[in-house]
């Protein structure tokens, strides 16, 4: 397999994880305890 088709793989893989994973980040954070505004402060800053 050539590796721009790995590379290719690679980054699908990472980002479909991600786009599964975002959306939801915020009821993790408020099953964790934190308030609305600290999981509106926490989403700007999650570099």
């Amino acid at each position: 397999m050539p590796l721009r088709y790995r590379v290719a793989s690679l980054f699908a893989a990472y980002f479909f994880g991600l786009g599964l994973f975002l959306p939801f980040f915020p009821l993790v954070l408020a099953e964790a305890g934190l308030g609305a505004a600290e999981i509106g402060s926490c989403l700007p800053c999650r570099c």
